[in-house]
């Protein structure tokens, strides 16, 4: 007997402990102090703060929004129009440019560009310049449609087996997830190899969908062993033809990540 649990997870927030300091808000105003610190009234500063995954806080002071780290040393000054958390680095707007800069305040992508879909340490990313999206790598420029892969489009890409498709995204998605996990589950085999051991986990493949709805670039991002990769991976081989994302009102390429749990029944 077997079960498979299949999971959807595109992100995950999760209240840790490990800043070592805390907020604290009076009326409309907030403070970060350390803990076990009462705040002080001068610490009312932040008509706003956002704690993210990096256990670092986004402030607004003075209509502007800054970085603080875990410690609440501030890392980068209230200067910018918007901030938002983008991996290990930060995307924000600055005089009506976007640009972005890591965990320690330092400029990884320049604040030149119209708009920014993602961005990494490295300083790599997706961009918008001259109102055409772009892929930025080594500093580079690249134009070509398949290279500009999104991760989160404003449309994701779907399964295509959808009956009597609904006309609006919101239906037309959850049927098509639902239609996604019918077919892995009906589909997918737990390896003998991965039963014989006891192997159970999540394993995470990862695919990218043409702006013609295409599965191309198949991989493996977490594995557990036993064969259970390759069954996952072996699912997306030759499939039929996805509904493919839509970004700016265009069909786009886009990096779709799947998770699924292996777990076996207990008689």
């Amino acid at each position: 007997m077997r079960e498979i649990t299949l999971l959807f997870l595109l992100f995950c927030t999760i209240n840790t402990t490990f800043s070592q300091v805390i907020i604290k808000q009076k009326k409309d105003r907030y403070a970060i102090v350390k803990k076990g610190t009462k705040a002080k009234k001068k610490n009312f500063v932040y008509s706003s703060v956002k704690e993210d995954y990096n256990d670092f806080f986004l402030v607004k002071e003075n209509s502007k929004w800054g970085l603080l780290n875990s410690s609440g040393k501030k890392i980068a000054k209230s200067i910018y129009d918007t901030i938002y958390t983008s991996g290990y680095c930060y995307i924000a707007k600055l005089e009506n440019h976007f640009g972005a800069i890591d965990t320690s305040g330092k400029s990884v992508i320049p604040f030149k560009y119209e708009q920014i879909h993602w961005a990494s340490i490295n300083g790599d990313g997706t961009v918008k310049k001259d109102g055409k999206w772009a892929s930025l790598e080594d500093g580079e420029l690249f134009f070509e449609k398949e290279k500009v892969i999104f991760s989160s489009p404003h449309k994701l890409p779907m399964f295509k087996n959808c009956p009597s498709a609904p006309q609006n995204y919101k239906d037309l998605k959850s049927c098509a997830d639902k239609k996604l996990l019918e077919f892995i589950y009906q589909n997918i085999h737990y390896p003998k190899k991965a039963i014989a051991k006891g192997i159970e986990g999540m394993v995470v493949i990862s695919f990218t969908v043409t702006d013609k709805g295409y599965i191309k670039n198949i991989k493996i991002l977490r594995e557990i062993g036993g064969g259970c990769g390759d069954a996952a991976k072996d699912l997306f081989k030759d499939q039929e033809q996805w509904i493919p994302a839509v970004h700016d009102g265009e069909n786009v390429y886009c990096k779709y990540n799947i998770p699924i749990r292996f777990k076996l029944s207990k008689k």
